[in-house]
Parts: structure tokens; C-alpha cells; sequence
């Protein structure tokens, strides 16, 4: 296993793993976020789903040995956010973005892009694991250490686009 691919999968967990325990702490704003893209009779478990397949993505990407599957379940989810930010961001009335938990913008042209950014990263995650070496990358600590913390800077940098966006827009 590369030190990239267990990185990406490092940041994959921080990322859904927030975006989950978030939504889970606080479903109202999600599932009504839900509600606009779903018949209303099953919103409630649709949001769910999502809230699960993202929990589950982010365990999967953190196991060695089931890498490779949050991997390519966290493209599939990543692809699919990518898709709703860009339809929200064309439409005459946005979506609300319940990305982590309540609702503090619209989705927009930001999202798209940390979405596509992130599916791009996972994608590359994913190839790299499966051409490369099948070594542990937990071998070696001293870079592992500076994998996680890049990881978790980037994980951190992509949860706060809101805020981010707000701060250089004021």
C-alpha cells in the first residue's frame, strides 16, 4: 500500500467521517436538503442511505485491507455530490448545502469543485493502491506522520469551504 493511497484514504475518513457523525447529530437539515431531490415518501431513507454509505466509506478508507473498497464507494459518493452541487449551482434557486450537518449556504460552483477535487484524489487513490506496491506504508512512521497530517490540514481545508468562502468574500 502506497503512502498517497493511505493518505487520500486518511483524508477520505476525516472527510466523510465529519460530513456522517454531522448529519447524524443533526438529520433535520439533511433530510429536508434530501426532500428537494427525492420523492418526499422516501427522503427520510434516502438520507439515511447516504449517511450510512458515507460512515461506511469513511471505516473502509481507514482499514488497510478494505481500502480499496472505501475507495471506490467514496468515488461513487463524491461523483454523486459532484452532480447535485452542479445542478444546484444552475438552477434559478439553489439547493441548501447540508454538507456537514446544518445548513449554512447554497450549493454552488465551491462545492462542485471540492467534490470533483475530491473524487479526482480518491480516483487517484484508488489506481495508485491497485498498481502499486502492497507493502504496509505503516512501515514507516516518521512519514506517516506527515501523510496524516497533511491529510487532515486538506480534510479540514475541504470541510470549511463554507467558511473559507465567507471570510475572503467579507
Amino acid at each position: 500500500m502506497t503512502l498517497f493511497s493511505t493518505g487520500v484514504g486518511l483524508l477520505i475518513a476525516v472527510v466523510l467521517g465529519t460530513a456522517a457523525v454531522a448529519k447524524i447529530r443533526e438529520p433535520g437539515p439533511f433530510v429536508t436538503a434530501v426532500g428537494t431531490l427525492v420523492p418526499r415518501a422516501v427522503r427520510k431513507q434516502v438520507a439515511w442511505l447516504v449517511i450510512g454509505a458515507e460512515l461506511l466509506a469513511a471505516v473502509t478508507s481507514l482499514v488497510p485491507a478494505t481500502l480499496a473498497f472505501g475507495l471506490a464507494l467514496a468515488i461513487v459518493l463524491l461523483a454523486a455530490f459532484a452532480v447535485v452541487a452542479l445542478r444546484s449551482a444552475l438552477a434559478p434557486a439553489p439547493l441548501p448545502c447540508a454538507c456537514f450537518g446544518s445548513v449554512k449556504a447554497s450549493l454552488g460552483w465551491p462545492h462542485v469543485v471540492r467534490n470533483v477535487i475530491l473524487t479526482g484524489l480518491a480516483a487517484a487513490g484508488l489506481v495508485t493502491l491497485l498498481a502499486g506496491d502492497q507493502g504496509s506504508a505503516w512501515s514507516q512512521p516518521a512519514l506517516m506522520i506527515l501523510v496524516a497530517a497533511i491529510a487532515v490540514l486538506l480534510a479540514a481545508v475541504a470541510i470549511s469551504v463554507d467558511h473559507l468562502i465567507a471570510l475572503f468574500a467579507s
